[in-house]
Parts: structure tokens; C-alpha cells; sequence
């Protein structure tokens, strides 16, 4: 995961110190110049759809808050750095793709650095709903009283879904990150 959040810093850094010579942005035509956008855009995809569907956040306003903060200064950097003879002419797009790779890079940066501590909320399956087709998914809907910010239905993985049927107990198993951002999965009580 380090390697998608490395790869646009060093996209910008080859754009920002080419002297003009490479640019963030894909032109056409004859005078294309060569371009690293590739090596911007696609991480910054993948960052946030991992942080999107790996973590289920439940201090997801600070993360937002966060991000918002510092995408105005990293937008005017990325700017400069990637698009010298247009710098402004793109600065909505810009922003929002800054603002997609922070909040990317900081779910990821919460989750993944450091010790985070785990609390175990216990709980019951009431009712139990699959469903089909190519992004197939398995939803537990769980007993109050339930940890704050988990919703009554979660979507679990394979494995427990098959072991579990409706009146089992499970455990919500909330993350504390680095940045003290909290995240919860449903899975398996600790024995």
C-alpha cells in the first residue's frame, strides 16, 4: 500500500522538476509533452477504493475533516508542479483528485501504521440476507444494544457467513488507528 501512496508524490515531483518539460495532464495533438497522470491517477483509484471498501470507518468526519484542511495547499503544490502553463484552468478537477488520494492515504495511514488497540463488542445475529449476482454480498443484521456507529446491518465476509446462523453470537471488533480514527469489522469472538 506504500506504493500507492508514494507513486503521485513522485509523479509530482517528476512533473514539478522536469522544468515544464512533463506534465500531469494527458493533451493531444502534435505537441504533446510526455505526461506521468497515469502514474497519479491510478493509485489514487485504487487508495481510495481499498479505503472505501476495506474500512468500515466510524470516525469518518475527522478523516474528512483532515483531508479537507490540507487539499487547498497540496492542490496549489500539484497545480504549480503538473500543469506550469495551465495551472488554474484545472483546479476543481485537481482539487478533487487531491482530496480523493489525502483521504485515501490517511484511512490507509490510520489503519495500517502503528499499534492500534481493539475493543470487542458482543452481539447477536437476528436475521441473515444474501445476495446474488457478480459483487455478491453477506449481511448479518445485528442485536442491539450495538457499539455506536456500527448500523444494524453489516456485510461480513464468506467464512463467517457460513458459519453462522441466526441466534449465534459475534463480535464487533473496533480498531483504534494511529491517528486514533476508529474502524470496525463483524467477525469471530476471540476465544
Amino acid at each position: 500500500m506504500s506504493a500507492a501512496v508514494l507513486a503521485p508524490v513522485v509523479a509530482v515531483a517528476i512533473a514539478g522538476f522536469s522544468d515544464g518539460q512533463i506534465d500531469l495532464g494527458e493533451e493531444e495533438g502534435s505537441f504533446a509533452r510526455p505526461s506521468v497522470h497515469r502514474l497519479a491517477v491510478m493509485p489514487t483509484l485504487g487508495l481510495a477504493l481499498r479505503s472505501l471498501l476495506d474500512y468500515a470507518q466510524i470516525d469518518w468526519l475527522p478523516t474528512i475533516g483532515a483531508a479537507a484542511v490540507l487539499t487547498p495547499p497540496l492542490t496549489f503544490v500539484v497545480a504549480r508542479a503538473g500543469f506550469k502553463d495551465r495551472p488554474y484552468g484545472l483546479t476543481g478537477v485537481i482539487g478533487l483528485a487531491v482530496f480523493t488520494y489525502v483521504w485515501g492515504a490517511l484511512v490507509q495511514l490510520n489503519a495500517l501504521a502503528g499499534d492500534h488497540s481493539t475493543e470487542f463488542a458482543l452481539t447477536k445475529v437476528v436475521s441473515m440476507r444474501e445476495t446474488s449476482g457478480r459483487d455478491a454480498s453477506n449481511y448479518l443484521t445485528l442485536a442491539p444494544p450495538r457499539y455506536p456507529g456500527v448500523p444494524d446491518e453489516v456485510d461480513v465476509g464468506r467464512r463467517l457467513y457460513d458459519a453462522t446462523k441466526v441466534g449465534d453470537e459475534v463480535c464487533i471488533h473496533v480498531h483504534r488507528g494511529v491517528l486514533t480514527w476508529r474502524w470496525y469489522e463483524v467477525d469471530f469472538c476471540p476465544t
